[in-house]
C-alpha cells in the first residue's frame, strides 16, 4: 500500500506554487500541470522526474540543476532562462520548446528531440547531444563548448544566425562535428 503525502512546488524564492497529496513529487508535478499551475521559477533542484509531462508548461527561470529529467516531455514548453545545468535529459523531448538563454552545461542530452526548438543564446558547455535530433531548431548565439554531436541528426535547416546577428558559438571542434553530422545526413 503506497501512502500519500504532502508535496509542495517551490519556486526559486521558497514561495510555495503548488501543494498536493501525492505519491510522489512527480504525481504532484503532473496535478499542477493538469490544472495549468504556472511554474515559472519553480525550483526542481536534483529532483527525479522520469517521464514527467511539462507539455507546453510556463517553466521561465525555473530551476533543474542536477535533476533526473530522463524521458521528460517538454514539448512547446516555454524553458527560457532555466537552469538544466548537470541534468539527464536522455531522450527527453523539447520539440518546439523554448530554451532561450537557458543554461545545459554537462547535460546528457542523448537520444533527445530538439526539433524545431529555439536554443537562441543558450548554453551548452560540455553537454552530450550523442544521437540527439536538432533538425529546424534555431540556435543564434548558443555557445557549444566542448560539446559531443555523436550520431546527431542535424539538417541545413537548422538557424545559426539570431534576428540581432549573433552567430552560434561553436568552439573546439563542435563546428566540425556539426557539419560532419550534416554531411552524413545530407547523405541518407
Amino acid at each position: 500500500m503506497t501512502l500519500f503525502k504532502t508535496y509542495e512546488i517551490k519556486d526559486v524564492n521558497g514561495n510555495v506554487l503548488f501543494e498536493a497529496e501525492a505519491k510522489s513529487l512527480k504525481e504532484c508535478v503532473e496535478l499542477a500541470v493538469k490544472e495549468k499551475i504556472n511554474l515559472e521559477k519553480a525550483d526542481f533542484k536534483g529532483a527525479y522526474l522520469k517521464n514527467a509531462n511539462f507539455k507546453e508548461v510556463n517553466l521561465e527561470g525555473a530551476n533543474f540543476k542536477g535533476a533526473s529529467l530522463n524521458k521528460t516531455d517538454f514539448t512547446g514548453a516555454n524553458l527560457k532562462k532555466v537552469n538544466l545545468n548537470n541534468t539527464n535529459l536522455k531522450e527527453a523531448n523539447f520539440r518546439k520548446a523554448d530554451l532561450r538563454k537557458a543554461i545545459l552545461d554537462g547535460a546528457n542530452l542523448e537520444n533527445a528531440n530538439l526539433e524545431y526548438s529555439n536554443i537562441e543564446e543558450a548554453s551548452f558547455i560540455d553537454a552530450n547531444f550523442k544521437r540527439t535530433v536538432i533538425n529546424g531548431a534555431e540556435m543564434g548565439g548558443a555557445i557549444f563548448k566542448n560539446t559531443s554531436f555523436s550520431s546527431a541528426e542535424i539538417n541545413q535547416k537548422c538557424t545559426f544566425k539570431a534576428k540581432d546577428g549573433k552567430n552560434a558559438v561553436l568552439i573546439k571542434n563542435a563546428q566540425a562535428m556539426i557539419k560532419a553530422a550534416a554531411m552524413k545526413n545530407k547523405q541518407k
